[in-house]
Order: C-alpha cells, then sequence, then structure tokens
C-alpha cells in the first residue's frame, strides 16, 4: 500500500520547503504475490493499492503465480523502472477511501466509521489476477481541470485533518 503522506504544515511543520513531502521514489521489485508460505498458488485480492501520489515510484519485476498477473487499483499498467511516477499529487478519490482511518488510535478509536482495513475482505476467486483481468476505473487526473481541483480539495482536507489535530491535542491537554 502506497499512499499520500500529510503536509508539514500538519506535523507543525512551517518551513514552506517541507510541504509537498510524499513518498516518493519507492521501489516496488522482485516480490513473489499470489503463493502463500507453502508455495501453494492463493491469489491475493489485490497485490497493490496506490493513491497515484508522487514521484518516481515504479513496479518492476514482481513474481506471479503460472496465468496470474500483479493485480492493482490503477487505470493501466503500473509505472516501471523507465517510466517512474511523474505526478505529485494523488488521485482525490483513492485518498478520501483512506481518510476515515486517520482517526484510527490503538486505545481511544480502534475501529474508526468507514474505515474497513481491520475487516476480513471476501477471499479472492481462484481466477483472481488472470491474465486479462479487468483493469480499475480511468483515472481523475484525466479528466480537464482536475489537477487544479484536486490541488485545492487536498489543501482544504488537509487543512481540516490539522485542525482536527489540533482540537484533539487541546481535549487531551486538558
Amino acid at each position: 500500500m502506497l499512499f499520500w503522506v500529510p503536509p508539514a504544515l500538519m506535523r507543525d511543520d512551517y518551513d514552506p520547503t517541507h510541504q509537498q513531502d510524499n513518498s516518493n521514489f519507492n521501489a516496488f521489485t522482485k516480490n513473489e504475490l499470489g503463493y502463500s508460505p507453502k508455495d501453494e498458488v492463493l491469489p491475493n485480492g489485490i497485490d497493490f493499492f496506490w493513491d497515484e501520489a508522487g514521484q518516481g515510484n515504479y513496479w518492476q519485476d514482481n513474481l506471479t503465480a503460472p496465468g496470474k498477473e500483479v493485480t492493482h487499483n490503477y487505470a493501466i499498467d503500473l509505472p516501471d523502472c523507465g517510466h517512474p511516477s511523474q505526478w505529485p499529487i494523488g488521485n482525490l478519490i483513492k485518498t478520501t477511501q483512506l481518510l476515515p482511518c486517520a482517526t484510527y488510535d490503538r486505545y481511544s478509536e480502534p475501529d474508526p466509521a468507514g474505515c474497513d482495513w481491520l475487516d476480513t475482505p471476501e477471499k479472492p476467486s481462484p481466477d483472481a489476477g488472470a491474465a486479462g483481468a479487468a483493469k480499475a476505473a480511468p483515472s481523475l487526473v484525466d479528466q480537464p481541470g482536475a489537477p487544479a481541483a484536486l490541488v485545492a480539495v487536498t489543501l482544504l482536507g488537509a487543512l481540516g485533518i490539522r485542525l482536527a489535530g489540533a482540537r484533539r491535542r487541546q481535549r487531551d491537554a486538558a
């Protein structure tokens, strides 16, 4: 799972050069996908979740069970070493899917509403990841005007999370 990192201002870091922190230059290579620890063919529901954020990220030379392909949530093939990701801002739809999980806390909020990270998913079908499997819907960033909208909504979301964190710190201090 590779996803957006909150801007530094949400971490009380106001240096303008730190505001575009992100998960950059990650290499996902030589992973063995769709096998159990006993080398049985056992498909994953999805091999890689990516919100499309970050520069220099790539996926290459990952090994799959015979007749299977890497499964992911990207509309086209994942970027490879020769053509790594270039877009610093993530797909807003994918990022907002993760927001309910931002309030997770082992003690005070162990099961946030809307967060499915701790839910056991359905078992994948035996043909999951089969060659020629359907790809995800086209990316939001392919739509006209989407980059500006993504920046605006991402900044508003970051501000909202920052304010919620400040309120939580005030409440915890009281």
